[in-house]
């Protein structure tokens, strides 16, 4: 149904007509806030994974003593406190400074996930080398350093996905800032956003793949499902 509407509206700004009035706005205002919604709560999820790698790869011992369980719970409560901020903004405070909002948004995203990962590697491949010049007697150290190596690259994976489904949609908030009404751009731009839409699906699926413990949970819980479905419809 997404690609069916996006469709029409290409068709209808390619032939010069902008009035989407047929969509009704209540509808499509509320659609496009919980987009907005969603977004910024999965895309602030994956900045926070970030600073959280960084934290554990950085501060080793000290990392369970500041990230405590109530500190992670004020975080979550921040991150969509921020979400509803921040879509709220789009269409309240700065409706037409839209795009802006959201161009320094994921600027800012970008820049501490790409500066945090960088940081984390020049770490990895110390540890790496640390671990190559040690004597067999370490092997607790050695053990923490190649779990802490593998949770990171894990989390490196999430954010590869998520470059590449962001990256394009700057890009392209960049391109309409110069041509708005050019039909290539904004089909690029529809894709792009198709692509923004689709790291909250590719996300569970990484972490499903890369974390033996979440893929048991979600067994077990699909199990479940199918044992009291099937519960139910027994007469």
């Amino acid at each position: 149904m997404f690609g069916i509407i996006v469709a029409v509206m290409l068709k209808m700004a390619a032939n010069g007509n902008f009035n989407f009035d047929f969509l009704c706005p209540r509808i499509l205002t509320v659609c496009y806030f919980a987009i907005y919604l969603l977004t910024c709560a999965s895309f602030l999820t994956i900045v926070f994974i970030a600073v959280d790698r960084v934290l554990a790869v950085f501060l080793h011992l000290r990392y369970q003593e500041l990230v405590t369980s109530k500190r992670v719970a004020i975080a979550l409560v921040s991150l969509w406190l921020t979400s509803v901020v921040a879509a709220s903004s789009t269409f309240i405070s700065l409706p037409d400074q839209n795009n802006m909002v959201v161009v320094s948004f994921e600027f800012f995203g970008l820049l501490v996930t790409s500066v945090g990962y960088v940081g984390i590697y020049k770490v990895v491949r110390y540890h790496r080398n640390q671990i190559a010049s040690q004597s067999p007697l370490q092997n607790n150290h050695t053990t923490r350093i190649l779990r802490e190596t593998k949770t990171t690259i894990n989390a490196l994976l999430v954010y590869i996905v998520f470059l590449a489904c962001f990256l394009p949609n700057l890009c392209c908030i960049f391109l309409l800032r110069a041509d708005s009404l050019r039909l290539s751009f904004l089909v690029a731009n529809h894709v792009s956003g198709f692509l923004v839409l689709l790291n909250s699906s590719l996300n569970p699926i990484i972490y499903c793949w890369r974390y033996r413990e979440i893929r048991e949970i979600v067994k077990d819980l699909i199990k479940h499902l199918f044992i009291t479905k099937l519960r139910v419809q027994q007469p």
